[in-house]
């Protein structure tokens, strides 16, 4: 389940995912009627989307797409169960994985710029400034490569 999904069923379908049964049903008909490959031989003639098979027949990829959304989405079961990895591979993707916890007292402090930064095991270099945290910010990325830390330090109020 961590694959990301790049285009959902709601995509496919041009619909939010909060859309009822009618909805979907509705959305289906009207891009099954707009992609049928017949519609499309006659609309639009044998293009680079469409692909005559060995019977001369046209094959739209997206009809097939268009057909497997509504297979799943018309079902409540399978609905609910895509609806959960929908749910989990956004939470995936949104994760940040930190290789570290740097307390900021072990960072390097640049009066010039006000940032404060420590090494990186490839050789660069995580900096993090004042105005970052004074935004909230905590987790920075190292200039040279994917890795990165989380920045522990205490917010002083001023107020």
């Amino acid at each position: 389940m961590s694959r990301v999904l790049k285009e959902s069923y709601y995509d496919i379908l041009r619909i939010h995912k909060e859309a009822s049964f009618n909805e979907i049903k509705s959305k289906y008909q009207q891009l099954l009627l707009l992609y049928h490959p017949d519609k499309v031989r006659q609309n639009i003639g044998q293009d680079e989307a469409t692909h005559p098979d060995d019977e001369g027949e046209v094959d739209n990829p997206l009809i097939h797409k268009i057909v497997e959304a509504w297979q799943t989405l018309k079902n409540p079961e399978k609905r609910k169960a895509y609806d959960a990895l929908i749910t989990a591979s956004e939470y995936a993707e949104n994760q940040e994985i930190i290789n570290a916890e740097v307390d900021l007292d072990e960072m390097n402090f640049n009066e010039e710029s006000s940032t404060y930064s420590t090494g990186c095991r490839c050789g660069g270099s995580y900096i993090i400034s004042e105005h970052d945290m004074e935004e909230g910010k905590d987790v920075v990325g190292c200039v040279n490569c994917s890795l990165k830390i989380k920045v522990l330090y205490d917010v002083i109020d001023e107020s």
